[in-house]
């Protein structure tokens, strides 16, 4: 029986982990990325999972010591500010057994997965500035490349993002779309050596501040802002 083909638009990290779970249920995936595809990978960018991605991703096989990889984290502390300008502890969480989160710099999350799917023979990129076009032939859905014949495929998945064109033409009617106003910043900090398992999360006058551990000297800082209005 001929394996069902699969066709996944989007580069992210959405795309890449379900390219990855796809060919590992031995099916061929085309992977449509753009040509910033990895661009972003040096960004201070980091990402906090639970227990169960965190498994989830172990079975992946993608990261050959997972454990130097993901921070974990034992503790979470919720603060809110006072009127006194004074920080209180409103909430906390302690694990023993099983951690509450694991971080994970989003470079290092990118890079490797990319470096997975290079060698993997059910996955194969391709370079596309847009999808200009998709048709559907019994039950099977083609997509028109740049250049090229039309590919089919058994299924296609949007990874893409509601900013994307070809998301809007599709889905215009099934969507909406919320913006709550807020801007986030974030940088990571280098420190001196502290048992760094806890993760903080501050919730100022419209505004939160989170700190991640990334490791015993490095802390990720997360800062969530209402923008201005003009």
């Amino acid at each position: 029986m001929e394996k069902q083909k699969i066709c996944i638009v989007g580069g992210g990290l959405t795309g890449l982990v379900t390219a990855i779970t796809l060919s590992k249920l031995n099916l061929k995936v085309d992977l449509i990325i753009n040509n910033s595809y990895g661009k972003n990978a040096g960004s201070s960018r980091t990402i906090a999972i639970s227990q169960s991605n965190y498994d989830f991703l172990r079975k992946l096989d993608i990261f050959k010591y997972p454990q130097k990889k993901f921070w974990p984290c034992t503790n979470m502390k919720l603060y809110t500010f006072t009127k006194k300008e004074k920080f209180i502890e409103i909430f906390a969480i302690n694990k023993i057994q099983k951690q509450i989160l694991y971080v994970i710099d989003n470079s290092t999350m990118i890079k490797q997965m990319i470096r997975y799917i290079k060698k993997n023979k059910l996955i194969t990129c391709k370079t596309q500035k847009k999808v200009p076009e998709i048709t559907t032939s019994s039950f099977l859905k083609s997509i028109k490349f740049d250049n090229q014949n039309n590919s089919k495929y058994n299924l296609i998945i949007f990874c893409t993002g509601n900013r994307s064109n070809l998301s809007k033409i599709i889905f215009d009617t099934q969507t909406f779309n919320h913006s709550y106003g807020e801007v986030s910043i974030t940088t990571i900090v280098k420190h001196s050596y502290v048992k760094n398992n806890t993760a903080r999360q501050i919730f100022l006058h419209n505004e939160i501040l989170a700190l991640l551990p990334v490791t015993n000297t490095k802390t990720s800082i997360v800062w969530s802002v209402k923008k201005k209005c003009c």
